[in-house]
């Protein structure tokens, strides 16, 4: 208990300013986490922009049948989508932003083991590069991690190189991930400001701790399953051979579905729409302890949901198919009761970042509408799988990155000094909510058993969405402006430093004896005067 409530006190050498960094030593060997959270979702955006461009591809006549993107093994275009998608874009972005943020937000002036952060993005770039360049050396490809079918073993030979190179890219970027998520949850438990309390933390330091947690405790689990899955293609070991255990252990380690990274960034955003609607607002939430467990459980709750071994094959709207599964959807919802519960006699304030949370909402309007749908197909015989397509493109990508959108338009000002504007927002959540749906719309289509020529609309999503993301580019790399440290009137301590931070992050941090201790001076300064 000591642990969690309190930290050690800090000492000269944590109080001081990091070295300064010249050189090449500045990029490559940076232990200053805001830095480091910049290279994150430089890589992160980069990522999906290359996912984008293999699945509009893939959508086009003369690459393929779009109806078959998430379970055809042999495609390449198809398992380069998802790798670059779902392993490697989307935790890259939640990673920088939680680098980067986190830290300001408990009051610290750094990361608890900055020079691992620095090993762990390294790792998580080199493990990327590999991972891609198995796709352009070589076209034999093993099966997508999007596939709940196990691949074939290597029938006692040597399996291509480009698949070895592909299960080596992947370990390395799970090592990575790994580091950067246990380094995220030290930092929250060991680095807080004098005062902030685990029960003073905002929504989204909350969030991070669990998804760091999550991913703490389930990526050893998947790099074990890499490892059999190496054993099964190098040396032909049959470990993934045709059978129901074997498909269990597919299923329960490896596939995308049946992952509990598969939901744990959606449950993510849910802590950064927290923080946002309370600036938007101008007040802390009401019921704030219900957000804060919110924000935490629905992480948690993935994980929940991958321990029970649900399977997801015979639902049409993953991942609310089973009974643990849906429990990912119950904090999210008690979240939202929340917002609702404040809205009354606040004086709002639209900003850019909440544009994405809107349009976030349209798509949920669209997956009910969805379901409904998809159940009366069933019962008039239409392929219900591919509805599944669709709602994973919808709600693992189009919901999870308009959420980390949000997040990254919100602490705009903080990253590169410059407050995005509410048409930038606008854009931004315009692009990636239109290109998400056009994305999915050739599943549900022809799931209605529509002509595949309408194939081509998952292409032209998935070049619009791909704008969207760019969008964000200059929030990551653009130059540099001299925003005011609190251009919305936030609550929480980030935005008591200045905008971009100074390298130590703050000259003094003000005192902590809420959840939202901006607010509290606010309030304390009118109320005198």
């Amino acid at each position: 208990m000591t642990l969690t409530e309190t930290r050690p006190p800090e000492t000269p050498d944590d109080l001081a300013p990091p070295p300064v960094e010249r050189g090449i030593a500045a990029v490559v060997a940076t232990g200053e986490h805001k830095r480091l959270g910049l290279l994150f979702a430089l890589g992160g955006l980069v990522a999906l922009v290359a996912a984008c461009a293999a699945a509009a591809l893939f959508h086009l006549p003369a690459f393929g049948d779009s109806a078959d993107a998430f379970t055809r093994p042999g495609s390449r275009l198809a398992s380069a989508s998802t790798i670059f998608a779902f392993v490697i874009g989307i935790p890259a972005l939640w990673i920088g932003l939680a680098t980067y943020v986190t830290p300001l937000q408990i009051g610290g002036h750094r990361l608890a083991m900055p020079r691992l952060h620095s090993f762990a993005l390294w790792l998580f770039l080199g493990g990327s590069i590999l991972a891609g360049l198995s796709y352009v050396i070589d076209d034999t490809r093993l099966n997508s991690l999007a596939s709940s079918v196990p691949p074939a073993a290597a029938a006692g030979e040597r399996a291509a190189d480009a698949v070895l190179l592909l299960i080596a890219g992947l370990v390395i970027v799970a090592v990575g991930t790994l580091l950067a998520a246990a380094n995220l949850l030290v930092t929250v438990l060991n680095r807080r400001a004098d005062g902030l309390r685990l029960v003073h933390m905002p929504a989204f330091s909350w969030s991070t701790a669990a998804t760091s947690l999550v991913l703490v405790l389930s990526t050893p689990v998947f790099l074990a399953g890499l490892v059999l899955l190496y054993l099964d293609q190098r040396y032909g070991s049959a470990i993934f051979a045709s059978g129901i255990g074997a498909r269990r252990i597919w299923e329960h380690e490896l596939w995308l579905l049946g992952r509990p990274e598969a939901f744990v960034f959606f449950g993510a955003t849910i802590g950064i729409y927290c923080d946002i609607v309370a600036t938007v607002l101008r007040r802390p939430l009401a019921f704030h302890a219900v957000s804060r467990a919110a924000a935490a459980a629905t992480p948690l709750f993935s994980l929940v949901a991958w321990v029970g071994a649900t399977s997801l094959l015979d639902s049409p709207f993953p991942p609310f198919g089973t009974g643990l599964a849906v429990l990912v959807a119950i904090p999210a919802a008690l979240a939202v009761l929340t917002f609702l519960a404040s809205v009354r006699g606040a004086k709002a304030r639209l900003i850019g970042g909440a544009v994405p949370f809107l349009a976030h909402f349209l798509i949920d309007g669209l997956l009910i509408a969805v379901l409904v749908v998809a159940a009366v197909s069933e019962i008039e015989g239409a392929e219900t799988g591919l509805y599944r397509n669709g709602n994973v493109t919808l709600f693992m990508l189009g919901q999870t990155v308009l959420g980390l959108a949000a997040g990254y338009l919100y602490w705009g000002p903080k990253l590169r000094g410059r407050v995005p504007s509410l048409g930038m927002g606008a854009a931004t959540g315009g692009l990636l909510l239109v290109g998400a749906v056009l994305f999915a719309a050739p599943s549900y289509l022809m799931g209605l058993e529509a002509d595949n020529g309408i194939a081509i609309l998952g292409a032209v999503g998935a070049a619009i969405f791909a704008l969207g993301v760019l969008t964000l580019l200059p929030l990551v790399v653009g130059p540099a402006g001299d925003a005011p440290s609190d251009p919305y009137e936030g609550l929480t301590l980030e935005w008591s430093a200045a905008s971009p931070p100074v390298r130590h992050n703050f000259d003094e941090v003000p005192d902590v004896r809420s959840p939202y201790p901006l607010y509290d001076t606010r309030s304390t300064t009118e109320a005198s005067a």
